[in-house]
This record gives C-alpha cells, structure tokens and sequence, in this order.
C-alpha cells in the first residue's frame, strides 16, 4: 500500500483537479479522449478479426487470459491523465492499483537485471522527449520477469474500458500457455494499429506534449494521482527544452 503521505497527496489532487473551470475541463476532455477510444478499440477488433478469418485462424485471447499483463507498457500523458480520471470515478479499481503499484515496484527494484532492464525501456520513453520504438529483445527480456501489471485484479484488467491502445492492438491465433514467457515455441501475435483519423484526433484533443510524450504506464499514472498533471507538465517542459510559463496554474489537458 502507498505512504500515508501520498494517499494524503492523492486525495488532494483529486479534489483539485475537480475544481471550477479547469475540473470542467478536464472532464470533458475524458469524454471526448473515451470517445475515440471506444471507436479505436472497436475498429482494432473488428480488423483483427477479419484478418484472422481471411488466413483461417481464429483470436484465442479471452477472459481469464492475462500472459501479456506482464509486458512492458507505456503511454501518453493523455492517456494517463484519463486513466487516473478513471480510478477516481471507480473505487474498485483505484483500490486494486494501490494495492497492486507497490509490490509492482518491489518485484522490479529487487531484481538487479530488472532494475537494467526496467531503466533502459524507460530511457526509450521517460527521458526522450520523444517517442522512439523500444528495442524488441529488452521488451520480451522484461516479459520473462513476469511481474504482473499492478493494474491486474486476478486475471481482470481493472482499467479495460479505458486502457492503453497498445493492450488492446495485439492478439494471439496461438493457444493462451504458448503467450507464456517460460514456453520455448513462440506464439502467433497480431498488431492492429488504430486508424490515423483516429489518433490524430486523440493528439488534437490536448497540449502535443501531453499526446507525444510518453512514460511507464504505472509509474505516471501514480505520479499523476500523487502529484497533478501540473507537475508532470513543468518535468515535459524540462523535457522538451521549453521555456517556463509563470502562473500557468492547471494546465489544460
């Protein structure tokens, strides 16, 4: 479970960033971002199915499957802000996170070789300031730690119905034990990318820095929940070698 002083600090940012203006805001950029995820979420699905039906093979992936929960996962602050906007809205799912972000980073930070691993992923997203594709061995060597997604309740994906685009683009034609990292036969995995209408409309909808950059998806959500989005925007404008804006307050996401 989270310090005493950072569920403190959660509910605080959470009774701001409901606030006035910039609380209506921020809800409804939520309803705008949910939006076109839905609609991503259904164009990657049916795509994913008429391919697999073209060459004969069916999706495997099911409830009750969670191999790929123990990949590597990063995404957008946009999408973190929605996701932390998420857990406000259901106590379920905020209580399985903070119970789960702990020993999330535990099992890393006592593995010498995830720790290395860990780092070098995050220097693809966390300190670019620029979105770059992860080298494909450091991201199957941190899956064979197999550390669960601190976002997982048993085997049920506590954020689904807004989580990353990246969890919901790939699919397995291979039997669900062949998606685990200890089997030597190696699984049949399909990538179905949203349309471009669609993520270009998800980066219209904010600041580019908050739709281009992006982090480990529990590290930032937590820094979310515990800090503000204000935070996080003063570490991007670091980041991006932007000059520092004075009484800025809330940025808008």
């Amino acid at each position: 479970m989270p310090e005493p002083k950072d569920l403190a600090a959660i509910k605080e940012v959470q009774r701001k960033v409901r606030q006035g203006e910039y609380g209506r805001q921020r809800k409804e950029f939520g309803r705008k971002y949910r939006e076109i995820l839905e609609k991503s979420y259904e164009e990657i699905r049916a795509d994913a199915l008429r391919y697999t039906a073209s060459i004969g093979e069916s999706i495997q992936c099911g409830k009750g499957c969670a191999h790929c929960c123990e990949h590597f996962v990063s995404v957008t602050v946009s999408q973190a802000v929605v996701i932390a906007d998420y857990l406000y809205a259901s106590e379920n799912a905020m209580a399985v996170f903070l119970r789960n972000y702990g020993k999330w980073l535990k099992s890393i930070e006592e593995n010498p070789q995830a720790v290395i691993i860990f780092s070098s992923l995050e220097e693809d997203t966390t300190l670019s300031a620029e979105v770059r594709t992860s080298p494909q061995e450091l991201l199957h060597a941190y899956s064979t730690f197999a550390v669960p997604c601190p976002f997982l309740d048993k085997t049920r994906c506590a954020i689904y119905a807004v989580r990353p685009l990246c969890c919901a683009a790939y699919f397995a034609v291979t039997p669900p034990e062949f998606c685990r990292a200890d089997v030597s036969s190696p699984p049949l995995v399909l990538e179905v990318k949203p349309s471009e209408k669609n993520l270009r409309a998800l980066v219209q909808l904010a600041d580019p820095r908050l739709s281009l950059h992006q982090e480990s998806l529990p590290k930032l959500v937590y820094k979310l929940l515990t800090a503000g989005l204000p935070e996080v925007s003063r570490e991007l404008d670091t980041l991006f070698a932007l000059p520092k804006q004075t009484g800025a307050g809330n940025p808008k996401p």
